[in-house]
């Protein structure tokens, strides 16, 4: 699947929703699903077009919910507080960080759980000997932190800067070290300097409040006991491997001097190394709902689904070679066509594939005899009479009609050929109906054509040459055989707009080569063609 996170803040400002969503796409990119995070300097609308599926944030649902809609990708949100989501009508679930959270919310719709975390390994290290709080501000306890110091002067207390660290610097007494800001990558460094965690949070003037509690789960893994208030989140995160004292600071410094014990302190780090271990197994599953139900989610009912035992129709085949491969720029040295795919060329495969199916009257439209070197025995090379635009690649060819169009540069699967050639329609488009991660648009992949589909091709090529078109592909002639309309000159057509009475949708991991990059990219994606089935 191919997976958008969308977040409202830049990615470089840190935060523990930001890092919750940069926590889900690496644990869906183990899984093999291609990820990207949207932020605001990313081309948000692009990113719909290639997603599979949504993931957003916060205010983010505003605009996941209009283009969602406006090209037909589902999303989910991603609740880290109460009442969010009121701001998602349309999202296919939503996912929250906490059983507090899910709790307490009105939403009716599915529901998923995932704590906020991944790969906690990263935060392992050896503890420290200070007494720590990461983000000293007033909604995390800063006060209540600063107060605990001063009747501990004895004791090294540590502030881990965050977002309001001039504000915290100004009210701490001397025996608090300041110490960051770090970097999610780099937190293991702060806990390194940890022996035991405050969590004083409380409710902030802005009605926030904490709900889940991350820092005590990183700090567990290495075995760093913790001492949190005494509220609903920091109960469901810590678990029993937590201390909740009163919220002052009297009854947080006896809570502090127990930990002065050796014996106390080993069984409470034991605890907090069982609680993350139990945390980590539980993510693991959370996930794996999450990606069934996405799975489900992106599963496209209508899509043509080959037979298990498809039947071929006996055809013609005209493999259109006749281009002139300028965006390819020579590539390798060898035209597009002719790119390696998983040590063949990839006209070659083609061939051979149409070969194995039964499949042996085979043209290949070439701009001269000879163009592509030697090709297999018993193909026949086609120069078509005229090829002034690029919609005769199909009507230059008129004369070998009835049969079916493939593209000489789309890498087919297995599937898709099956699909196209057990075809029974006297014409039909086949391609993909939505973006497939080698390009960012739809992709058209095959054409069947009769007599009539070329009368209108010829149509369609006549409209361009007078001007009335500003474009005419293979595309454009779906788009006029299903009578999208025209204004001023262009075809009105939406995102996935396809009618099932003439389009097959291929979304299947069948893609074309224009460029370079394409090529780079899908061997990338499939291991220069080893990977593609």
């Amino acid at each position: 699947m191919r997976i958008a996170g969308h977040i409202t803040r830049s990615i470089n400002v840190p935060g523990g929703s930001r890092l919750a969503m940069m926590d889900l796409l690496d644990a869906l990119k183990d899984r093999w699903h291609d990820c990207i995070l949207i932020d605001a300097r990313r081309n948000v609308r692009n990113t719909y077009r290639w997603a599979d599926v949504i993931i957003a944030q916060h205010m983010a649902a505003t605009e996941a919910s209009l283009l969602g809609r406006v090209y037909h990708v589902p999303w989910l949100f991603y609740a880290h507080n109460r009442h969010q989501t009121r701001r998602c009508k349309n999202a296919a679930a939503v996912i929250y960080n906490s059983h507090f959270v899910m709790d307490n919310d009105s939403w009716s719709g599915k529901r998923l759980l995932l704590y906020p975390q991944y790969a906690l390994g990263r935060y392992r290290t050896a503890p420290g000997h200070g007494i720590m709080l990461v983000n000293p501000s007033e909604e995390k306890g800063a006060e209540l932190f600063y107060s605990v110091a001063r009747l501990m002067p004895d004791r090294e207390f540590i502030g881990v800067v965050g977002r309001n660290a001039p504000w915290q610097r100004n009210r701490a007494p001397s025996n608090v070290r300041f110490v960051g800001p770090f970097p999610s990558d780099r937190m293991s460094e702060a806990y390194g300097l940890c022996r035991l965690l405050l969590i004083p949070s409380k409710r902030g003037r802005s009605g926030w409040q904490e709900t889940w509690g991350r820092i005590g789960i990183e700090a567990a893994v290495s075995g760093i006991p913790s001492i949190g208030s005494d509220i609903p989140a920091l109960r469901e995160s810590l678990g029993d491997c937590g201390t909740f004292p009163e919220y002052t600071a009297e009854a947080w410094v006896e809570a502090i001097r127990r930990f002065d014990d050796a014996e106390h302190y080993a069984a409470m780090s034991q605890k907090t190394l069982v609680r993350a271990a139990e945390v980590e197994a539980a993510i693991h599953e959370q996930v794996t709902e999450i990606e069934r139900f996405m799975q489900k989610l992106v599963k496209e009912p209508h899509e043509h689904i080959a037979p298990e035992k498809p039947v071929i129709q006996k055809q013609r085949v005209v493999i259109m070679a006749a281009g002139s491969g300028a965006r390819w720029q020579n590539y390798l040295g060898v035209p597009k066509q002719l790119a390696p795919v998983d040590g063949e060329p990839l006209i070659h495969r083609t061939i051979r594939q149409l070969r194995e199916r039964g499949i042996t009257d085979i043209y290949v439209t070439v701009r001269q005899y000879g163009a592509l070197g030697q090709l297999p025995g018993g193909v026949t090379e086609y120069v078509k009479p005229f090829n002034d635009y690029e919609i005769d690649r199909v009507y230059g060819a008129k004369d070998l009609v009835p049969c079916l169009f493939l593209y000489g540069d789309a890498c087919y699967t297995d599937r898709a050929m099956d699909i196209i050639l057990s075809d029974t329609h006297p014409y039909r488009f086949f391609g993909s109906s939505r973006p497939n991660g080698v390009k960012l648009w739809r992709e058209m992949y095959a054409i069947k054509a009769d007599a009539w589909l070329i009368a209108k091709c010829g149509e369609l090529r006549e409209m361009f040459r007078t001007g009335k078109l500003r474009r005419c592909i293979g595309q454009d002639l779906h788009y006029y055989v299903a009578g999208v309309p025209i204004k001023g000159n262009r075809f009105q057509a939406v995102a996935c707009s396809f009618s099932d009475d003439h389009y097959t949708a291929l979304n299947d991991g069948t893609s074309d080569f224009d460029t370079p990059k394409d090529y780079d990219r899908w061997c990338k994606r499939y291991n220069g063609g080893k990977s593609f089935k």
